[in-house]
């Protein structure tokens, strides 16, 4: 048991060499172990000349050059006989099916069989050669002896009165000598025998007939049978390993030594196209500087003769308006004058206006005091105050005549002043606005050339950075180049060095597993239906014999040191390291939902956090499991996915926030957060040159960003369903895309659609390709691993297991 909950994420680390799992407040380290020592079996006296393991998988049989067999209980791992067997090397033991006897051949010309229960010989028989190979067939009621002569010979199991045997059938057309045979699974009157002749041959030995030949190209050392009799696998003193198809007799494929090397070259081939790219992004940011520092000093160029355009433009503005603002203050000036006179003559014109008013009633009184008079005297004075009256009145008329004129005149001139000024200002005003124009023109020109001139130096600087960017990226191509070129020549000379012959081949119980060795030290372990490197084991010295034990036991290896040891055959993921518990929220607050290594498989984030509460990000070192970076606050809510950028800087992460962030790796701090999608984001992945970003969603949309810029630069749609993961493939601009709608797509940066891989018939959650993109893989509802090549083509699926009676039994209980 991995998790005591649901596994919510899992990352495999760039070097193959790390799983982490993350379940609730949990992640788990396993790390991959290859060639585990099982166990040590009792060393040999004598050299190992051949082994043998029984069907049940209770007893390996051991044959040595000394003429001695020994019997070992792999269970216990004791000797349970020794046999003193033949009179000279023992070339080859083999088991019948159901394991109760063993049948041997020597160099003493003859084969002999034994009770494994007791140790006992039950029969012998004599060769006209020495026996280099032996098996059971047709129910084991034969032997089958292959001989020195080139002759492979059929015996009866039965002991007979006489000594002297003759055999069934002797099967004639081997050139050289047979070094091996094996019984053909499911066909028990079938035998394969393998030779020197460099052939490999299957016979019906009732018949005595050869049914199909497999011709291997080099002396044959060794061969073993699939356990359901479907493939056969041959090894050379040449070097070569060939997996056939027992059926037609073609061979499926020559087993690669050179696989790892193959992969390295096939990283370092990556590792250049990235670099490549990379230095063409910095040799079109040059340009770009290059470009832009033109283009600013062209801008400042204009913003200078700009300045001085507005300054010419300024001094017409300024001696255009010098008149008509002059005159206008003359008119201001008039004006000014004309208006106090107004109040004056209206002064002047209400006391007319009283004094006319008292001279009226004054003339009134006299005329009225004349006509009363009653004298002369009277008479002639009241005349009199009437003519002096009269001429006050008179003179008061004319007063009030001559202020009503001059405030008449006072106002016509104020008016006129008025209108003069009106018409002065009108006149000035627009000049003045142009002239002030002008004025704000020449400044904001001055603030451009200040601002421009930043801008060049702006620009300029950013030349030499940009060109020490691309010597920088022209220096790490240049290393690629040459790792590249290193680990060509490593594969060239690797395929031309002359190889070790191979001694020995075996299959696993189950067929899914083929293991090959010979005479350097090195076991590799092989895919049993297509020839597909798996692992590779170091044994203490060269190889003489292979065979797996039963079930899921391990590889035991016979060495030219006489040892015999034990291997775990597959590669053994322990558990090294848990960070965080179910009861610390301290480590990890919620379900690790996002997992990642960076490149150089040092770091490994863990994304999380409590829905709709918070989004945690934290950085771990993947070797002692302590914690690197924390980035508080990171996203409102749980994190769904993460990803190191190509070169280990900076970290994506994407959220049920809708949001996608990018935060640098070393301080912690957020560089840039990318808003666009309007659902919860599921998915993030970076181009391999650390350039662009893509972004997947519950929104049904996939939308491709500019890192450098943080622009959106296309949102590709048409999916029916959420996208649920995305990831670049290899150094190219193409993405793989899960979605719900049943589909696996691959689709590029500009939202063309360039494949849809068949065969998913239910909701997809996931999909990875391999680091060069070549290989697809992807799961979904319908409990299906599904591997595709990058055409499409599919390479296998992984079935889930069959439903038993036995959970429901444990159950019930």
């Amino acid at each position: 048991v991995a998790h005591f909950d649901l596994v919510q994420s899992l990352a495999f680390s760039p070097d193959g060499q790390w799983l982490a799992s993350g379940g609730y407040r949990t992640v788990k380290l396993w790390k991959r172990t290859d060639g585990i020592r099982q166990a040590d079996l009792p060393k040999a006296d004598g050299a190992v000349l051949a082994m043998a393991r029984s069907n049940d998988g209770s007893m390996l049989a051991v044959a040595e050059d000394n003429g001695n067999i020994r019997l070992i209980d792999l269970a216990s791992g004791k000797v349970t006989h020794s046999l003193a067997a033949h009179e000279g090397a023992v070339n080859d033991v083999s088991f019948s099916v159901d394991a109760s006897r063993l049948v041997s051949g020597g160099a003493d010309k003859t084969y002999r069989i034994w009770n494994t229960a007791d140790g006992q010989e039950v029969t012998r028989g004599a060769t006209s050669s020495p026996v280099t190979a032996v098996t059971f067939a047709g129910e084991d009621k034969q032997v089958v002896t292959a001989e020195e002569d080139n002759v492979i010979r059929t015996w009866s199991v039965e002991a007979t009165e006489s000594d002297e045997r003759k055999p069934f059938k002797e099967l004639t057309g081997h050139t050289a000598r047979i070094t091996d045979l094996a019984a053909m699974p499911g066909a028990t009157t079938h035998i394969v025998s393998a030779s020197q002749d460099a052939t490999v041959r299957l016979w019906d030995v009732n018949g005595g007939n050869v049914i199909r030949q497999f011709t291997h190209g080099g002396p044959v050392a060794a061969i073993a049978v699939r356990p359901d009799g479907k493939r056969i696998a041959s090894v050379s003193d040449n070097g070569t390993s060939k997996l056939w198809d027992a059926d037609n007799g073609q061979q499926i494929v020559e087993l690669d030594y050179t696989t790892s090397l193959k992969h390295k070259v096939n990283q370092a081939n990556l590792a250049v196209a990235v670099g490549k790219r990379r230095v063409d992004n910095a040799k079109n940011d040059l340009q770009a500087a290059s470009q832009r520092k033109k283009s600013e000093e062209d801008n400042s160029k204009k913003a200078e003769e700009s300045v001085t355009k507005s300054e010419e433009d300024l001094k017409k503005k300024t001696e255009a308006a010098k008149k008509p603002e002059e005159e206008m203050l003359a008119a201001e000036k008039t004006l000014k004058e004309a208006e106090p006179k107004v109040p004056a003559a209206e002064t002047a014109q209400k006391k007319t206006d009283e004094d006319l008013k008292a001279a009226e009633e004054a003339l009134k009184k006299a005329q009225a005091d004349a006509g009363s008079a009653a004298d002369d005297d009277a008479k002639a004075k009241a005349k009199k105050e009437v003519e002096e009256a009269d001429t006050k009145h008179k003179a008061a008329q004319e007063a009030k005549k001559n202020a009503d004129a001059a405030l008449k005149s006072a106002q016509e001139a104020l008016k006129k002043a008025q209108e003069d000024l009106k018409n002065k200002t009108n006149a000035a005003q627009k000049l003045i606005d142009e002239r002030n124009a002008a004025q704000r023109a020449l400044e904001a020109a001055k603030r451009s050339v200040i601002r421009s001139k930043e801008l060049v130096k702006i620009a300029a600087d950013a030349i030499p950075v940009a060109e020490a960017d691309l010597k920088k990226e022209e220096e790490a191509h240049q290393q690629l180049q040459t790792a590249q070129q290193a680990v060509q020549k490593e594969l060239a000379d690797a395929a031309a060095e002359q190889r070790k012959p191979m001694r020995a081949v075996a299959f696993s119980p189950d067929g899914l597993q083929l293991a090959i060795a010979g005479e350097d030290p090195l076991i590799r372990t092989w895919s049993g239906e297509t020839g597909q490197s798996i692992a590779t084991i170091t044994h203490p010295s060269p190889v003489v014999g292979l065979t797996f034990a039963a079930g899921q036991g391990g590889l035991i290896v016979a060495g030219s040191d006489k040892s015999l040891v034990v291997w775990e055959a597959k590669p053994v993921w322990q558990l090294t390291r848990t960070i965080g518990a179910h009861d610390r929220p301290d480590r990890l607050v919620g379900r690790v939902t996002a997992l990642h290594f960076s490149p150089d498989s040092k770091m490994l984030a863990t994304g999380g956090g409590e829905p709709s509460r918070s989004g945690e990000l934290k950085i771990w070192n993947v070797e002692n499991g302590s914690l690197i970076r924390h980035v508080a606050d990171a996203h409102s809510d749980a994190v769904l996915g993460l990803e190191f950028s190509p070169d280990a800087k900076h970290i994506a992460s994407c959220a049920s926030d809708r949001y996608m962030k990018v935060f640098d790796v070393a301080s912690g701090k957020h560089v840039r957060s990318f808003e666009g999608h309007t659902h919860h984001v599921l998915g993030v992945s970076w181009r391999a040159d650390g350039r662009v970003l893509a972004t997947c969603g519950a929104d049904k949309a996939v939308k491709v960003w500019d890192f450098k810029t943080g622009e959106l630069t296309k949102t590709i749609q048409g999916f029916a369903k959420e996208v649920t993961s995305i990831e670049f493939m290899g150094s190219s601009d193409n993405m793989m895309c899960s979605s719900g709608d049943k589909k696996i797509s691959a689709k590029n940066t500009g939202g063309g659609n360039v494949r849809d891989f068949g065969g998913p018939a239910d909701f997809m959650y996931s999909v990875r390709s391999s680091d060069d993109g070549k290989v697809i893989a992807a799961g979904g509802q319908d409990s299906i691993v599904r591997v595709w090549n990058e055409n499409g083509q599919t390479i296998i699926n992984f079935e889930p297991p069959k439903p038993t009676s036995e959970p429901n039994q444990q159950a019930s209980k």
